[in-house]
């Protein structure tokens, strides 16, 4: 997922033969591309808090420490963590207010505790944080939060809204279309 904004950052383009680490090296397409299951919209998400992380990397630089300017050090990857945490509490919080509207604090509290501690979100919130669960987690609340305050409305514009969740949700994982 991260390969997409690395490389369309630092390399200008979305060839992803140069990648550290990268899993498919070996499988080229028929366009002579590097094959990726992957979707671009975890990196989407990803990318405002890349930029904090690349420019408090040059910003270390200057006061001499060294930090490669590569997207492999650890500003950038410090900075992608804070994003998936950010991520997963902001759909915590947005999931809490949604079960507010139907049920009392303690019970919706609890339900949102549960959801986070009670499931492998947790594991993907401070440990996996590179991988797509908690982007995803986010992206499907978002949709959520949508569907249930525009479902019922005759006005075109939120459907459209809607349907851009949903598009977008289906952009961070392919689990989701």
């Amino acid at each position: 997922y991260y390969a997409y904004l690395r490389s369309a950052f630092f390399d200008g383009d979305f060839d992803f033969i140069n990648e550290l680490n990268y899993v498919h090296t070996q499988r080229i397409n028929k366009t002579g591309y590097i094959y990726n299951n992957k979707l671009i919209g975890q990196s989407i998400l990803f990318f405002p808090f890349f930029l904090c992380g690349h420019f408090l990397a040059v910003a270390l630089n200057e006061f001499g420490y060294e930090f490669p300017l590569d997207g492999y050090s650890e500003p950038y990857f410090f900075s992608t963590a804070i994003a998936t945490a950010t991520y997963v509490f902001a759909g915590l919080i947005i999931l809490y207010h949604l079960l507010r509207k139907h049920f009392s604090p303690k019970p919706a509290l609890l339900a949102v505790l549960s959801v986070w501690l009670g499931s492998p979100l947790l594991y993907y919130t401070f440990i996996r944080q590179r991988m797509a669960h908690g982007t995803e987690f986010f992206s499907s609340v978002i949709f959520g939060f949508l569907w249930l305050k525009y479902r019922r409305s005759d006005n075109f514009y939120h459907h459209a809204i809607i349907g851009c969740a949903l598009g977008f949700l289906c952009m961070v994982r392919f689990i989701n279309v």
